[in-house]
Formats: C-alpha cells, sequence, structure tokens
C-alpha cells in the first residue's frame, strides 16, 4: 500500500505552528555566529495516512479464500490489524478475502465470512448471522486514529425489493465478551439497484477513533430489506489509519538577505559556492550575479532566487513543496547555455515569461509564502 504525507497552511486544520523560539533580529555590531543568525524553530503537524485494502494484503489467487477463525493482516512499518470471527447464533463462522483478480475498487472485493463451510456465503451477513471483529490495537504508532471505513456490495439482487445492508459496531476497550460495550457507528442499506453507489464510504462522527484498544464489529443489518430473502451481505473493502506527526520545517531568508550577508562579520553562507544549472561558482561570483540589475534576462532573476532557495535548503528549510522547482530551475539554466556572463547584456538569456513561473515559486519560497515560514515571522 502507498503511503501518502500531506502538509498544509495554517488555518486548514491539518498543520499548524507549534513553536517559536526566536525571531530575526540584528544590531550589526557583532560578527554573526551560527547561533546568532536569524532562525525560528518550526514544528508542524504532518498527516501521515495509510490505507489497509484486505484483500491485496492477505491475498487470494481467484475467487474466494478462507482463513479460518483469526488472521493477522500486518503492513510494515504501520503495524498490524487482527481479524477474527465470532458466533451469532449459526455457529462459528470463519474469515474469507475475496476478489484479488478483481480491479480495486470492485463492490465484490474485499473481506467475507462463511458460515457453513470454506467460502460458502464469503460476505458478511450472506446466508445468515456471523461477527467479524477488527482489532486496531497493533497499528503503529501510538496516536494512530481510524478515519475511513470503505464497504461493497451494498446493492439490490436480482429481485428490486431486495435491498443489502451494513451495520458495524465498536468497542474502544477492546474485544472484551464481542458484545458489551459497544456502540453503533454505522447502519443502512443500499438502494435497492446495482451501480457505482454499491461501494459505501464512512467518514465523519464518530470517526476518527484512537486505534488503541479500538475493536469494530461489522454484522448483519437486520432491518435491511434484503433480510427477509436471507440475501443481506456486504464486503469489508478497507480501512484507513492516519497518524499525526511532528517535523522541523526550518524557515527561509530572502535572495536579499543572503547577498547582503555574504561576507565580513554579517557573513552567514554556510557553503563557499554552489552549481548552477551544472556550473559552480564561488560566493563572490554568487553574490555579483545577485547584485547585477536583471535588465530584462529572466535567467538573471530566476538564479538569484534559486541562489537564495539552495542556501535556505541547505540551512534546513524544508524543500518538500520546492524540489521539484528548484530541479526544474537548474535544468532551465543549463538548457540556456555555458557560464553566466553579468552584462548588461548579460548572458545566457531566458525570456522573463518563460521562467516566470519558476521565477515565482522559488520567491514565495524564499518569502516565507510556499509552507515554510519566513525567518522574520
Amino acid at each position: 500500500m502507498s503511503v501518502s504525507r500531506s502538509r498544509r497552511l495554517t488555518g486548514t486544520g491539518s498543520l499548524f505552528l507549534v513553536a517559536i523560539v526566536a525571531g530575526c533580529s540584528e544590531s550589526g555590531q557583532t560578527p554573526l555566529a551560527p547561533s546568532d543568525k536569524p532562525q525560528l524553530d518550526i514544528q508542524a503537524l504532518v498527516v501521515t495516512t495509510t490505507g489497509w485494502d484486505f484483500t491485496a494484503l492477505i491475498g487470494t489467487l481467484a475467487g474466494c479464500q478462507d482463513w479460518g477463525a483469526s488472521k493477522l493482516v500486518t503492513q510494515a512499518p504501520f503495524g498490524s490489524i487482527n481479524l477474527t470471527t465470532g458466533d451469532a447464533g449459526d455457529g462459528v463462522p470463519t474469515l474469507t478475502s475475496k476478489g484479488l483478480e478483481l480491479g480495486v475498487g470492485d463492490t465484490e472485493r474485499g473481506l467475507g465470512l462463511a458460515l457453513t463451510n470454506p467460502c460458502n456465503g464469503d460476505e458478511v451477513g450472506d446466508g445468515g448471522d456471523g461477527f467479524l471483529f477488527m482489532d486496531f490495537n497493533g497499528v503503529l504508532a501510538a496516536g494512530s486514529t481510524l478515519t475511513q471505513v470503505d464497504l461493497g456490495s451494498v446493492q439490490g439482487s436480482a429481485t428490486a425489493s431486495t435491498q443489502e445492508g451494513w451495520e458495524i459496531w465498536y468497542s474502544t476497550t477492546g474485544l472484551g465478551d464481542g458484545t458489551t460495550g459497544y456502540l453503533l457507528l454505522s447502519k443502512g442499506f443500499g438502494d435497492g439497484v446495482n451501480n457505482a453507489a454499491d461501494n459505501i464510504t464512512l467518514t465523519g462522527a464518530p470517526l476518527p477513533l484512537a486505534t488503541a484498544n479500538l475493536v469494530l464489529r461489522f454484522q448483519k443489518n437486520e432491518e435491511a430489506p434484503g433480510n427477509a430473502t436471507t440475501d443481506n451481505d456486504y464486503v469489508v473493502k478497507s480501512v484507513t489509519t492516519a497518524f499525526e506527526e511532528e517535523v522541523d520545517l526550518g524557515c527561509t531568508l530572502t535572495q536579499g538577505y543572503w547577498k547582503t550577508h555574504a561576507f565580513g562579520r554579517k557573513d552567514a553562507w554556510p557553503v563557499a559556492g554552489l552549481t548552477i544549472g551544472g556550473i559552480f561558482y564561488t560566493k563572490a561570483q554568487l553574490v555579483a550575479i545577485m547584485e547585477a540589475p536583471t535588465a530584462g534576462n529572466g535567467l538573471m532573476s530566476l538564479v538569484q532566487q534559486l541562489v537564495a532557495a539552495k542556501l535556505n535548503v541547505i540551512e534546513g528549510a524544508s524543500d518538500a513543496d520546492i524540489a521539484d522547482e528548484i530541479a526544474a530551475a537548474d535544468a532551465m539554466i543549463d538548457a540556456a547555455g555555458g557560464a553566466i556572463v553579468i552584462g548588461p547584456p548579460s548572458s545566457p538569456f531566458i525570456a522573463p515569461a518563460t521562467s516566470s513561473a519558476l521565477n515565482e515559486a522559488l520567491t514565495a519560497f524564499n518569502e516565507g509564502n510556499a509552507g515554510v515560514p519566513h525567518c522574520d515571522d
């Protein structure tokens, strides 16, 4: 399964600044030691989401596969979810998975129950009662939450009046006896026809739920219209867990700061030079380029912002939101050809319209308007 990382700006609810240690100030009277450089200790909450597609994780060759009364589903490095079954009056069911040969998103692909013999039924509630328990206590890291549950096969059968339904309960104190202390998470049934709505995505209250000691109990919806013909069944397609972790984003400084803090007592540069467009330039050469007028040459303004962006990253600013633009700027300058010569006219030449998008992205990053805050904030 893929792991996605999302980062949002302050105010969206998924990322916010939690610590500001030092602002930027400078008297100009003493040298800037490394600890004196404008700096903010910025931490942000980054949400890591993990999809648990059970059919893909535990596998099946085709059709249906029986797993007995329990199955531990592991996904490194996100821990494990323990699947077990329970008796609801029709004998002890077994766990099934079905549909690896089916496409992801197919309504028949997911977890179910076999109620009498292996793969007889193969969906939750198909042919009778039974419990499918999903224990999240082994999910890592500690502090994770369950944010989404996906169901399939909530559809109509050949008989228009037969509608299949779902019922899910949850416990926040562990499995227990499987019945005591459980609260209703969701119940309902389909629209009576076979269509794209057969896949149900459950989000919102009471989700998210902390995964520590969390158990879901999937069972037949006794009130669904299809229950009269025992054709009330569904599959558990997947669940999604999320974990919020603090990361240090660092902070950025403008190209104006870097070109005026390159030498003497104000020297804040962490390197003696940089490679720009495939060519290495010394600090003195780069400062001269940064001080030169752009004179209508898009390459010059692009280089000035690129130098600042690279210095900011070297100094610890996160490049998660700017790495692609840095690489693209280097490639554009390299394609222009030759070492930079300060004019007028400066060369090589790039039309401002060609470089404007990259120039604007790098400027926004250096000024603290693209994910990583500015040190003056």
